[in-house]
């Protein structure tokens, strides 16, 4: 019985880092979507370090030429007085 168990988690785990691996290309594909849509000629990525150098790894590359700057933040725990610091 414990191998079946194992067995059913290693899938749950297999299955939880495929949908993560999806869920990263779709945000890629949006965040160059918003660079192309807005005809940025610069940008800059700001991410929680863990996803940031996977976001940058599937972004298509004419999108990956106008990063300018990463930034592993997670800008949504960030206060406006140090986002305004920050980007201002």
């Amino acid at each position: 019985a414990a191998g079946k168990g194992e067995a059913m988690s290693h899938a749950e785990t297999k299955l939880d880092m495929e949908i993560e691996k999806r869920a990263i290309a779709q945000v890629a594909e949006e965040i160059c979507a918003v660079v192309a849509n807005l005809k940025c000629n610069i940008f800059t990525l700001a991410a929680p370090q863990e996803h940031l150098n996977r976001l940058e790894a599937v972004m298509d590359a004419g999108c990956l030429k106008k990063l300018n700057k990463s930034l592993g933040s997670d800008l949504t725990k960030t206060s406006l007085k140090e986002l305004e610091v920050r980007f201002l």
